[in-house]
């Protein structure tokens, strides 16, 4: 065996020689194949396999521990950013629905009216909105009535919304694997099936949605926007990240940063590029961005990256220039201060100085849908 003859080589070369080793020159014992040891320069004892030199042997266990760190590294950013695993169904609420999408069939949805007490019709405005990574449709549901209520409030804009939402592939109750590519998918599906319900031929024109969300929403609302950039009446985001390595960075600190340096390309895989998709939104199209100032998950400096990011900053218009673009910081709120980041967008006098108001981009969102663009009076 392999082992035995290498055992017997290490021997010989320490010292004199075994007795088992004398025995056997003496023809006591057979003597086992003999050892192709080479002629002294640095290979391995011949084994099961061909020979290679010792610097071979060590460099393919780095890769292959190297390959293992990158996999480690990639699925446990992936099971931060996704934890499926741990969020519950909550209690059906408002109209659930299945809809189709070319990531996969038998998705479920979600569709509530805005305020709540009267029956859905083609006369809403729809609104498309993307959760957290921790919620599923129904949590999601209940953060967008939040804001839409917040929205109703601004004055000029619809009173009256219909508001979709649905789960990340791999959340409750829908199946699959969830990544951009399957969330955008899904979301593009749900676009395009809240604009053709709504769709009311009594307001010529072309008809358009609001799309918005919260945290990973937020990406996930641009990744949709990007794809149906015409289609988009305007885009509310709620405490949005750069990119997806950014916020990784954040997320670990500075010496979690340096020690994950090496394997950092493999968290880059799936970008999640906030920056490149606002920034390729047409310049008519109207951008709000809340910004908690206390926000420890994704720091507010991420938030201002997209706002600037964002090309709604200075469009001709007949009489004037003027921004399409506003960034609202919210003082003393954190990552999920809905209520705080809700208050904010109503009040006025909290808009950073070098965007538009809340109120203008109302009017600005108001412009883009045909079924209101009467009521921009409200603004003169």
């Amino acid at each position: 065996p392999c082992l035995v003859r290498r055992a017997m080589a290490a021997t010989t070369a320490a010292g004199p020689p075994s007795p088992m080793r004398r025995r056997q020159e003496e023809g006591m014992v057979p003597l086992a194949q003999p050892l192709e040891l080479g002629d002294g320069g640095p290979y391995r004892a011949r084994c099961c396999g061909p020979k290679i030199k010792r610097w071979q042997g060590c460099a393919a266990c780095w890769a292959i521990l190297y390959s293992v760190a990158c996999l480690a590294a990639w699925l446990g950013q992936h099971s931060l950013v996704f934890p499926s695993w741990a969020v519950e169904a909550q209690d059906p609420q408002g109209f659930t629905f299945d809809f189709d999408s070319e990531y996969g069939r038998g998705r479920k949805g979600v569709v509530q009216k805005q305020p709540f007490n009267h029956i859905l019709t083609t006369d809403e405005t729809p609104v498309v909105f993307f959760g957290g990574n921790a919620m599923e449709l129904y949590a999601t549901q209940d953060l967008a009535d939040i804001m839409l209520l917040s929205l109703g409030g601004l004055g000029g804009l619809p009173q009256s919304y219909a508001s979709y939402s649905t789960s990340y592939p791999g959340y409750p109750p829908n199946s699959g694997w969830p990544s951009r590519s399957s969330i955008t998918q899904d979301g593009v599906a749900l676009f395009d099936l809240a604009l053709a319900n709504m769709t009311n031929p009594a307001y010529p024109g072309l008809q358009r949605v609001i799309v918005g969300g919260w945290s990973l929403g937020c990406a996930a609302a641009l990744q949709v926007a990007s794809q149906r950039p015409e289609l988009v009446a305007g885009v509310l985001l709620l405490s949005p990240w750069s990119t997806l390595a950014e916020e990784t960075r954040a997320f670990v600190g500075g010496l979690g940063s340096v020690l994950l340096w090496p394997v950092s390309w493999a968290m880059g895989l799936d970008p999640w590029d906030s920056l490149a998709a606002v920034a390729s939104l047409p310049a008519d199209v109207p951008v709000a961005i809340l910004s908690p100032q206390d926000d420890t998950m994704i720091p507010h400096s991420q938030h201002r990256a997209v706002f600037e990011a964002s090309n709604a900053h200075r469009i001709s218009v007949p009489e004037h220039w003027c921004s399409r673009r506003v960034l609202i910081p919210v003082p003393d709120a954190g990552h999920q201060s809905w209520g705080a980041m809700a208050i904010a967008l109503k009040t006025p006098g909290m808009e950073d100085p070098s965007g538009s108001t809340a109120l203008q981009w109302a009017k600005d969102v108001c412009e883009r849908l045909p079924r209101c663009g009467a009521l921009t009076s409200v603004f003169a």
